[in-house]
């Protein structure tokens, strides 16, 4: 299903971000997904997203951005968590606390699984939001670049639109 609204956004300063960004290629659906009504979703969210996936943790930024991916992989092992990640995504109804108790009985702190759960969640999410709405395939040097601008970045909105969506009305 593709939103016209959400293609193009809803508010002069969400067309213009999105404009902006894609210059030289169209905006990715994820953006313009966040884009629209920021102030509902998209900037909570990727201020959580942002917290989560840079923000203090056990677990390195390289290894969340692993949980990421492999959680986005199983919706179409070095760490023990992994194995609950794949349960939380594929089977959630097979997860219980036994599950838990493995992977901490392996030697993963109780606030590091908690913060690979939250990773999960995120993107898991995410991924949901994107089949829903048939987000198009980027191509590897999109997703390169992508990748260069979320090390860049990070995960938040730029800060005039983060505040426009604390806004009530917006």
């Amino acid at each position: 299903m593709r939103l016209a609204n959400v293609r193009r956004g809803n508010r002069w300063p969400n067309r213009a971000f999105v404009w902006l960004i894609g210059r030289k290629r169209p905006a990715p659906d994820v953006v313009r997904t966040i884009n629209y009504r920021s102030g509902f979703w998209g900037a909570p969210w990727s201020d959580a997203l942002e917290d989560v996936m840079r923000g203090p943790s056990e677990w390195s930024v390289g290894e969340r951005e692993l949980f990421a991916a492999y959680t986005s992989y199983l919706n179409q092992c070095p760490f023990a968590a992994l194995g609950f990640v794949r349960t939380m995504t594929l089977t959630p109804d097979e997860l219980g606390p036994d599950d838990a108790q493995a992977v901490l009985a392996a030697g993963v702190s109780e606030p590091a699984l908690i913060d690979a759960i939250i990773v999960s969640f995120h993107f898991n999410m995410i991924d949901r939001v994107a089949d829903s709405l048939g987000f198009d395939q980027r191509s590897p040097d999109e997703h390169l670049e992508g990748a260069k601008s979320l090390l860049k970045y990070g995960y938040q909105f730029p800060l005039p639109l983060r505040l426009l969506g604390r806004i009530p009305s917006w």
